[in-house]
């Protein structure tokens, strides 16, 4: 038997271990985008949507709009754009391009309503020892409040200062009511 056939065995052999592998979060952010993707109209109703809204929004129908944050309306605009360009219907986009379709259109949402905070961002992640990537989906200020964690965990591993009560909490040290 050639080494050729015998690597093409180990490979098919490994094919159901690796599908098993891909974590759910990966599957349950594409699930939602491809949940999202279907309550779409066709690509082109979409991007007239899309377009009138940004409109309206350049127009402070929604009320008063930073500039910057209509700097980020346009991008996403032409992001929505770009993908959907040449498709009948955002079905027809890969599940990564599905994604980013998702996260824009979330974009322009949290701009609009002003509530950058709620926004939901998903991002490719890698866990250590993998390179199989996993989609995590958290809000901006989940994001926020795990990046201040994080400054605040490594600065009391360092010895520069007691950890604040949110992080003890997080930690599991204290209680709420005991701060």
């Amino acid at each position: 038997m050639s080494s050729r056939a015998v690597l093409l065995g180990i490979l098919l052999m490994s094919v159901p271990m690796i599908t098993q592998a891909i974590p759910r979060a990966a599957q349950e952010v594409t699930a939602r985008a491809d949940q999202y993707v279907e309550g779409l109209s066709s690509a082109a109703a979409f991007l007239r949507e899309v377009r009138d809204t940004v409109e309206l929004a350049r127009a402070g129908e929604y009320g008063k709009i930073k500039p910057a944050d209509l700097g980020r309306l346009d991008e996403a605009r032409s992001q929505i754009t770009e993908l959907l360009e040449g498709h009948e219907h955002a079905r027809q986009l890969s599940a990564e391009e599905r994604i980013e379709l998702f996260n824009a259109q979330e974009l322009i949402t949290s701009i609009v309503r002003n509530d950058d905070k709620s926004r939901r961002v998903c991002t490719k992640v890698h866990g250590t020892g993998t390179r199989i990537a996993r989609s995590e989906c958290l809000t901006v200020a989940q994001r926020e409040q795990r990046a201040q964690e994080t400054r605040e965990a490594t600065r009391v591993q360092q010895g520069f200062r007691e950890p604040s009560c949110s992080v003890r909490e997080g930690l599991g040290q204290v209680r709420a009511d005991s701060c």
